[in-house]
């Protein structure tokens, strides 16, 4: 069983967006990120595909889900402010079903969630 945990692509910077930042929507150049995780996860044996709410999340792993004939499960324990315990519950709840997949999460949750699992061993 394998995790792919990714941080979501390149979404320019929240003072250049005048919506919610939760929208905020890839670039060009992070669509072409999404595009690459796409092709390196080809071979993988995805069978889930899990993403933070915000949209710049679920385009990142859109693609892959796309191309393993999932949909993009959208978890709230992977949304950006996330509590270290909440993301690593879920982590630890998706390894002991024994299923691969890829989770797409932000700069903030993602270090926090790998320093928690490296402490509990």
């Amino acid at each position: 069983m394998t995790l792919h945990l990714v941080r979501h692509a390149h979404a320019g910077h929240h003072r250049d967006w005048d919506g919610p930042d939760a929208e905020r929507p890839l670039t060009a150049k992070g669509h072409a990120q999404a595009e690459a995780l796409t092709v390196a996860l080809a071979d993988a044996a995805v069978g889930r595909v899990l993403s933070s709410p915000a949209v710049r999340c679920q385009q990142t792993v859109a693609p892959v889900a796309a191309g393993h004939t999932l949909a993009v499960e959208v978890e709230d324990r992977l949304a950006e402010g996330t509590r270290a315990a909440d993301a690593t519950s879920l982590l630890w709840g998706l390894a002991a079903d024994g299923v691969d997949a890829v989770l797409c999460s932000h700069g903030d949750v993602i270090p926090i969630a790998l320093d928690a699992l490296a402490r509990d061993g």
